[in-house]
């Protein structure tokens, strides 16, 4: 496998990968933009047999009617039916193509399916964005050890990644709306596929590090990710409140956390949710760094980077936030989630490794996730025991998000993300959007950015209901 994914590496830049705290010369950043490499850093021509294609900036066709204040989210805009299906009785055809994690999928649930639909490159970037990605790519640097950023602009980091840690900022730093937010599901499907609220959370997001209106460089005690929700079901939660900072330095001032728990009326530090605390809202199957594959600080792993390779992922994943079309009661079917709900398409990815430092504790000793090169977050994760045994898998559909009021713009986005848990057979499904009491929640809707002081202890602590 690895002299595969040698092999498709196309970029000479990968001969340097593992080289740590290697830097991009201005000759290497003068590629992006160019006939090769797009501002973002990846290939814009496609594969050998056209199944990937070459990125053109086209955008989607709008479907008539629709209106992004009302819905939320963006309906499917092609109707695409699928290629192919993989399936475990014809799964050694696509292997090299699958993650170690896919291919136990197939070998755990022999009626387990991934439908393959037709590739679209999809994404496009504003124009401010693309200025400051290259800039980052001599500026920009992954400071001690790779765990703090430093001398980056409002843009994607590391458009030409030489090391793993190079390529978790760039996913940490996914393109996104300064400020959105909206209601979401947390659901529990158990082996028999019996699904069990977990929770439904009135969610409001804020990434500094993408606001236009802040200028120059994020320093590295920057605040980069912040998250305030509120737990509104079920029962025994409700009026549960959390708020998570995430700075550019892990360390100092790191990640910091609240919580405000109505029974003991008071708002309480709460370091642990962090690495791998169980998440609040998961059942124990889901860990605090693992939302969306991996989240949060870089310190308790050495991240290799393995090349790029070509991999089956979710992409332009619509039907998962369209209640409509794939309610909880259809999606949520034993084992993983209804393959009629789920598209997967073919793409370039970077894939990472990531291996427990000596002396840290952690429930995975290993991971190996895989990074779409067009937006740069994670689509894939495989996670692996201190036996080396896979335990998880995690998926975390990108879904595309194009509004006509921004002509200029597409964006993907990891609404949902799936986690499986190889050893109960159970599995949850965060950050769902389907409906609230019979009514849609209306996903996720992109709004102004709140004060500061919203994200508070005492924020929190005013906000207490009982």
């Amino acid at each position: 496998m690895r002299s595969k994914l040698q092999t498709i590496a196309a970029l000479a830049v990968l001969s340097t990968a593992a080289t740590a705290g290697a830097a991009v010369s201005a000759d290497e950043a003068k590629q992006l933009g160019g006939a090769v490499l797009t501002e973002w850093g990846a290939e814009r021509a496609g594969n050998r047999d056209g199944s990937i294609p070459a990125w053109t900036g086209e955008r989607v066709p709008i479907p008539a009617g629709f209106n992004s204040k009302e819905a939320g989210q963006a309906p499917d805009p092609w109707g695409d039916k699928p290629l192919y299906a993989i399936t475990a009785q014809n799964m050694d055809k696509y292997a090299d193509k699958l993650s170690d994690g896919q291919k136990e999928m197939f070998r755990i649930y022999p009626n387990y399916r991934m439908d393959v639909y037709q590739t679209r490159r999809t994404v496009l970037y504003p124009k401010w964005l693309l200025e400051n990605t290259v800039k980052n790519a001599t500026s920009a640097k992954a400071a001690n050890g790779g765990v703090r950023l430093e001398g980056a602009y409002a843009g994607i980091p590391f458009p030409i990644p030489k090391t793993g840690n190079e390529v978790i900022w760039n996913h940490n730093l996914a393109w996104s709306p300064p400020a959105f937010g909206g209601l979401t599901q947390v659901w529990l499907v158990d082996r028999s596929g019996k699904n069990v609220l977990q929770g439904l959370e009135n969610v409001r997001y804020q990434f500094p590090y993408w606001d236009p209106s802040i200028p120059g460089v994020r320093t590295p005690d920057s605040q980069y990710w912040v998250v305030r929700f509120e737990s509104l079901a079920p029962a025994r939660k409700v009026g549960e409140r959390f708020i998570i900072i995430n700075h550019l330095d892990p360390i100092n001032p790191g990640t910091r956390a609240w919580a405000y728990i109505p029974g003991q009326r008071r708002v309480k530090l709460a370091p642990d949710l962090a690495y791998d605390t169980p998440s609040p809202v998961s059942a124990g199957v889901v860990t605090m760094d693992e939302g969306q594959v991996f989240q949060g600080g870089q310190d308790r792993y050495d991240f290799k980077l393995a090349g790029k390779a070509e991999r089956y992922i979710l992409v332009n994943q619509q039907k998962t936030s369209d209640y409509k079309t794939c309610p909880p009661e259809k999606i949520m079917t034993p084992g993983f989630p209804n393959p009629e709900c789920i598209r997967f398409e073919l793409h370039r990815v970077w894939q990472v490794d990531a291996t427990l430092k000596p002396g840290y504790r952690h429930i995975f000793h290993k991971r190996k996730m895989y990074f779409d090169e067009d937006w740069s977050g994670a689509a894939v994760g495989d996670m692996y025991d201190a036996a080396g045994k896979l335990y998880r898998v995690d998926y975390s559909p990108i879904t595309l998000i194009y509004d006509p009021a921004f002509p200029d713009v597409q964006y993907q986005q990891a609404h949902v993300s799936w986690t499986f848990d190889l050893q109960t057979g159970n599995y949850v499904n965060q950050s769902y959007m389907g409906f609230k009491e019979g009514r849609e929640t209306g996903g996720y809707v992109m709004s102004k950015p709140l004060p500061s002081t919203f994200f508070t202890p005492d924020a929190l602590a005013a906000g207490g209901i009982r």
